[in-house]
């Protein structure tokens, strides 16, 4: 997933529309690698939020990169 700056209002309503919280957005799923991995509704919510932006398939890849290699197991 494309990291994209956006001001503190931004990260607020980006996050009320995953249904999360700033912090959490932050500190567990934008870590390099993700502390955490996100629910598959919570990964479409993040897609969803983007109005476009990434797709379902590059937050899989975000949490999932071996996956999205071929020939690299998983």
């Amino acid at each position: 997933m494309p990291e994209q700056k956006l001001t503190p209002y931004q990260n607020e309503a980006f996050a009320d529309r995953v249904g999360t919280s700033p912090a959490y957005i932050q500190l567990h799923l934008m870590a390099d690698p993700p502390r955490k991995i996100p629910r598959p509704d919570l990964m479409r919510a993040l897609a969803d939020a983007t109005d476009g932006a990434c797709t379902f398939q590059d937050v899989l890849e975000h949490f999932y990169p071996d996956a999205a290699r071929p020939g690299v197991a998983a």
